[in-house]
This record gives structure tokens, C-alpha cells and sequence, in this order.
């Protein structure tokens, strides 16, 4: 095992162990865990291990777990998690200028400035993010008064969903797909 994996390895096991019964499985219904399987989640360790299994979280993409740490204000394992993150997670800041367009993962402060940028074709650009239609209508009923805040939910789930794959390509290419090639030239532009 390399030394990033083991890192990995450690960091989650400690997050497990900082996790109470009741927080893993009040975490479980939080997350977009298939029911079947939330209901057998009992302990920490089982919350990483679905978490793992249904690839929401890997040893390059922690987000997801680690803003439901800080939300539920877990704050040794966000802690330790954060540290992680920043230790062995390469930055969009930081990632080579040597790769290509399709290859440079959105940087997540993008995401704010674009999602006021645009509001009729949200779903639709959500759809070539490859976001179900019942998870659009999710972030609609969870902002039901501020549309803005519902695109940024939707592009943060897509970012925090997708790790590495999150690029500003294939968010170009969604763009497009939504007939918005101004916003299609914006992304590859900041890319």
C-alpha cells in the first residue's frame, strides 16, 4: 500500500472511531445512500465502508463526508479530515499547468460566481452533469424561493459527487448541451 493510501486508510478509520452509533446513522439518512443499505449502517465504520462501496467517497475525492462533518459540526473528524484533504488531495490551485482542458478539475470557488449566471435552463444543464431528475427536483424543493442557491446546491453535488472527473470540460459540454455557449466559452475559458 502506498503512502497516500495508508494515509487514507488511517484518517478514515479515525473519522469511524469519532463517530457515535446515533451521529453514523443519522449521517447515512443525510447522504444519498440507497435505503437497503442505509438501514444496515449502525456504526462509523460502516457509514465509510458504504461510503466506499458506492464510490461517494475515495482517497481523492473526501468532500462530500467531510462537509457533513463540518455541518454536523464533528469537528475532530472534520479535523482530521481537512488534513487529509490538504496533505494528499491535489488541489485544483496546485495541479500541473501541463494538463489538458478535459483533464483540470473545476475549482469549487467557480461554482459560486457561475450559478448566478444562469436560471431558466438550470435543470437542463443539470442533466448534462448527468443529476436525475428527481434529485434536480430535490434541490427545487429544498430552495424553494431562491433559485440561485438551488443551481449552486446542484453544481456542488455534481463537484462533490464526480472528484477528479469534475472537469471544466465536461461542465462546458453541459453548458453547450443547455444551448449556453457563452457560458459553454466562460468555463474553457477560466479552465
Amino acid at each position: 500500500m502506498g503512502d497516500r493510501e495508508t494515509n487514507y486508510r488511517t484518517v478514515l478509520a479515525d473519522v469511524a472511531d469519532e463517530l457515535k452509533d446515533d451521529d453514523a446513522k443519522r449521517l447515512a439518512f443525510e447522504l444519498p445512500i440507497p435505503p437497503a443499505e442505509r438501514d444496515k449502517i449502525i456504526n462509523g465504520r460502516m457509514l465509510i465502508d458504504e461510503m466506499e462501496r458506492i464510490k461517494m467517497i475515495s482517497d481523492d475525492n473526501v468532500d462530500q463526508l467531510l462537509e457533513k462533518l463540518k455541518k454536523r459540526h464533528h469537528n475532530v473528524a472534520a479535523t482530521k479530515l481537512e488534513g487529509y484533504r490538504k496533505n494528499h488531495i491535489t488541489s485544483p490551485e496546485s495541479e500541473s499547468g501541463d494538463m489538458l482542458p478535459e483533464d483540470k478539475r473545476v475549482d469549487e470557488r467557480f461554482l459560486e460566481t457561475l450559478s448566478e449566471q444562469f436560471t431558466r435552463e438550470w435543470k437542463d444543464v443539470g442533466r448534462g452533469l448527468g443529476i436525475t431528475d428527481a434529485k434536480l427536483e430535490s434541490f427545487q424543493e429544498d430552495n424553494p424561493t431562491r433559485r440561485k442557491d438551488a443551481i449552486l446546491e446542484m453544481l456542488k453535488y455534481w463537484w462533490r459527487n464526480n472528484g477528479k472527473k469534475a472537469t471544466y470540460y465536461v461542465l462546458a459540454e453541459a453548458f453547450k448541451k443547455a444551448h449556453r455557449v457563452d457560458l459553454q466559452e466562460e468555463v474553457l475559458k477560466y479552465g
